[in-house]
C-alpha cells in the first residue's frame, strides 16, 4: 500500500468502528519459520549421507517437518518438543552418527536463544494501525521468555501496547483472544484480528466476538486447516495486509 493511501484506510478503519488491532507475532509479524527451516537444513545436510535423501531441502520437507507437524500435535510449541521429533529419527534413521543427532538437536535449540527478522510490510501495517489511532495487542504463541527476547531485540515491545502469551503446553484459543479483548478494553465488533493460523488466529477470535480480521496464507499446512468465517479477507502475505484491509472495508 502507498503512503499516500493510508490516511484512507485510516477514514476506513474509523467508518468501520475498529479500534484496535489483535495481531499475531510468529510468521505475521518476524519470520519465525525461517529459523526453524534454516536450522533444520543445516543438520539436513551433515545427516541425508546416511540416508538416502537427494537433498536438504526435501529431507526437510518430505521428512522432518512432517514428524514435526505429528508432534505438534501434543507437544505444542514448548522447546523440548524436539525431544520426540529427534527420537523417532533415531529409529527411522539408524545409520546416522549420534554425534550427526545431537548436533541436530543444539541447532533446534539455538533458535530459541535467536531473534527473527521482521517480515516485509510488518512495520508498515503496525504504522498504519498507529496512524488510525488502533491500539495494538501482539497475541502469541510461543516460550514466553523467547517471546520477550523477540519483541525487545526487534524493538517490536515500542509498538506493543499489550501482550497475550498463549500457554506453550496447549493450542492458541479462544481464551487468548478473549483476554486480548479484556487487556484491550475492546469489544469483539472493534477489533481486527491479523494472523496465519486459520483455527488458532482468526476461528479463535471470531469465537470470541472479534468481526473483522485478515488471515495470511500460511505455508504450514497444519495452520491452514479450517473453514474461513464469512467477512474474512485473505492475504497472501503480510506485505498485503493493508490491500486487503482498503480492499475489503
Amino acid at each position: 500500500m502507498s503512503v499516500e493511501s493510508i490516511p484512507s484506510l485510516s477514514e476506513k478503519l474509523i467508518q468501520a468502528g475498529i479500534q484496535g488491532a489483535l495481531v499475531d507475532l510468529d510468521d505475521t509479524i518476524v519470520n519465525t519459520s525461517a529459523l526453524f527451516t534454516a536450522k533444520i537444513e543445516q543438520f539436513a545436510a551433515f545427516a541425508i549421507p546416511h540416508t538416502g535423501h537427494p537433498s536438504p531441502e526435501l529431507f526437510a520437507e518430505n521428512t522432518f517437518r512432517p514428524l514435526s507437524a505429528d508432534v505438534f500435535r501434543t507437544h505444542f510449541v514448548r522447546p523440548d518438543r524436539w525431544d520426540p521429533v529427534f527420537d523417532m529419527l533415531r529409529k527411522k534413521y539408524p545409520n546416522v552418527p549420534e554425534e550427526i543427532m545431537r548436533y541436530g538437536r543444539q541447532l533446534l535449540a539455538e533458535v530459541y536463544q535467536t531473534a527473527p527478522s521482521i517480515k516485509a510490510g510488518a512495520m508498515e501495517m503496525l504504522a498504519a494501525f498507529r496512524a488510525a489511532n488502533l491500539s495494538i495487542t501482539i497475541v502469541t504463541h510461543a516460550n514466553e521468555a523467547w517471546t520477550h527476547l523477540k519483541l525487545r531485540e526487534t524493538g517490536l515491545d515500542n509498538w506493543c501496547d499489550h501482550l497475550v502469551i498463549a500457554d506453550e503446553n496447549r493450542h492458541k484459543s479462544q481464551t487468548d483472544w478473549e483476554a486480548a479483548l479484556s487487556l484491550a478494553g475492546l469489544e469483539g465488533k472493534n477489533a481486527v484480528v491479523i494472523g496465519d493460523n486459520l483455527n488458532g488466529d482468526i476461528n479463535a477470535a471470531y469465537a470470541a466476538g472479534v468481526r473483522h480480521g485478515v488471515y495470511i496464507e500460511a505455508g504450514w499446512k497444519f495452520y491452514s486447516m479450517g473453514e474461513l468465517p464469512s467477512g474474512v479477507f485473505v492475504a497472501n502475505d503480510t506485505v498485503n495486509v493493508l490491500d486487503a484491509l482498503y480492499e475489503g472495508l
